[in-house]
C-alpha cells in the first residue's frame, strides 16, 4: 500500500492541489476553515498529545506496584510511549514537518499565497519550519494503530480506530488549508511504520503479552 501511494502521488502530484481546491473559493480562501467544529478539533488532537503523555506516566508509576503482570503492562506503556515519541513527535513534528520545507496549502500561489507547489516526496525551500509536509495533528489521529500491536487479538478494531480518528483529523486540515491530502496519507504511514518497527524491536519483550492477551 505504501508504495502504491509513492506511486501514486509521484506520478500525479496535482492530486493534491485538486482535493485542496474542493475547499477553497477565490474571493473567501478555505472559508470552511473558520467553523467552531474545524478548531474545535484541531485544539483537541492538540490536548490529546499532552494528556497520552500525562497518561503514559501515570500509567507506568501504577505498573510498578502491580504484583500479577507488572512487568508485562510496563512493556506495553513504555512501548506504547515509545511509538508516541518517536513517530508524531520526532519524524513527523521535529524532522519531518522542519526540515521538509514543503508550503502549506493557503500559502501557495494556487491559492493565493506566493509559495511555489511542491510534491510531496520532493524536499523543498518554500517554507522554514512548521510547514506542511506531514501533518502533525493527522499522526496524532492515527496514533491508536499502536495499540493494535498490542493487543493482537483487536488489531483491526484499533487500526480502524486509528484511520477514522485520524481520517477526520485530517480532513480538517485539509479544509483550513494547512495540509494537502498526501500530508495526511503519508502521517499514516509515518505512524504505522514507527508502531511496526518498534514492535520488531521490543518484540522479545512484548511476545509475552501477546500470548496472554
Amino acid at each position: 500500500m505504501f508504495a502504491l501511494c509513492v506511486l501514486v502521488f509521484s506520478i500525479w502530484p496535482s492530486i493534491d492541489i485538486s482535493t485542496s481546491r474542493f475547499f477553497y473559493d477565490p474571493a473567501r480562501g478555505f472559508y470552511l476553515g473558520d467553523g467552531w467544529w474545524a478548531r474545535f478539533f484541531y485544539h483537541l488532537l492538540g490536548l490529546k498529545a499532552l494528556t497520552l503523555i500525562a497518561a503514559f506516566g501515570l500509567l507506568l508509576a501504577g505498573a510498578f506496584f502491580l504484583r500479577h503482570n507488572g512487568r508485562l503492562w510496563r512493556w506495553r506503556i513504555v512501548y506504547l510511549f515509545l511509538v508516541l515519541l518517536a513517530g508524531p513527535g520526532l519524524l513527523v513534528n521535529a524532522l519531518l514537518k522542519d526540515h521538509w520545507g514543503r508550503a502549506r496549502p493557503h500559502q501557495i500561489v494556487e491559492f493565493g499565497g506566493t509559495a511555489r507547489f511542491t510534491p510531496a516526496l520532493v524536499p523543498s525551500r518554500e517554507c522554514a519550519r512548521n510547514c506542511s509536509f506531514a501533518s502533525g495533528h493527522a499522526a496524532l489521529g492515527f496514533y491508536p494503530v499502536s495499540l493494535g500491536f498490542v493487543f493482537p487479538g483487536r488489531r483491526r478494531q484499533w487500526l480502524a480506530a486509528g484511520l477514522g480518528l485520524g481520517g477526520i483529523g485530517g480532513y480538517f486540515r485539509i479544509v483550513q488549508g494547512a495540509h494537502f491530502l498526501s500530508d495526511v496519507v503519508f502521517a499514516f504511514f509515518a505512524v504505522y511504520g514507527t508502531a511496526a518497527l518498534t514492535h520488531r524491536i521490543l518484540r522479545r519483550r512484548l511476545a509475552p503479552v501477546e500470548a496472554k492477551t
